[in-house]
């Protein structure tokens, strides 16, 4: 895949969601040999859950942390992903992709303003190669991330961005309710996401 590795499945069929895996699902500095229920955003799974029912496509980019902190590798993604999958197939909840960056992206395909940064740049050309990897127009995909930078690459390819991140909240033990707050920002996730793929007359009560 020059320049990252990562899973392609064909699960759903309805436009592509693209999420960011760290401060998404997972926290941003949670190590995955020691991943607890309460390392991953349990709402947010739920929200997974439902748009595969909807038969959305989905999945995750990282920066390909795996199984310690910090640590680079083909082996140490692999390792962490196959432990999400176990965590999320019985949620109904497998994504369609886990895409890590394994490498500098080349400055190619996206285009930016004076003034943009070579990650945006690196960012953009992940999101184009999981779009393009599925054959999907950019106006029946959509972008989500906690990273204002990554929205910004996100738009800079005419491709949807919406920032969302859980640690705006203060819910991380598993056995914690999740705040109205919180049900309130993912339900809006959720209709955002519907709205953009124009499946939200579709939406399950």
């Amino acid at each position: 895949m020059g320049g990252l590795i990562g899973i392609f499945r064909d699960i759903g069929s309805n436009g592509i969601v693209i999420f960011t895996r760290d401060g998404l699902l997972l926290r941003q500095k949670s190590t995955s040999k020691d991943l607890k229920l309460g390392d991953i955003n349990q709402e947010f799974v739920k929200l997974l859950s439902r748009l595969r029912g909807l038969d959305i496509r989905f999945g995750f980019i990282s920066n390909q942390r795996g199984a310690d902190a910090g640590s680079q590798g083909e082996d140490r993604f692999t390792e962490l992903t196959r432990l999400l999958d176990k965590l999320l197939e019985p949620e109904d909840a497998a994504p369609d992709f886990w895409i890590g960056r394994n490498q500098p992206g080349q400055r190619r395909e996206a285009k930016f303003k004076d003034g943009d940064s070579r990650k945006q740049i690196d960012d953009a050309n992940i999101i184009l190669r999981v779009i393009n990897w599925y054959g999907i127009d950019r106006k029946d995909a959509v972008f989500v991330s906690s990273s204002s930078a990554e929205i910004s690459a996100a738009n800079g390819v005419n491709v949807t961005g919406i920032k969302y991140s859980w640690q705006q909240h203060t819910r991380f033990e598993a056995n914690t309710p999740p705040s109205p707050s919180e049900r309130a920002d993912m339900q809006h996730l959720e209709t955002m996401i519907q709205r953009k793929l124009r499946l939200d007359r579709h939406r399950k009560p």
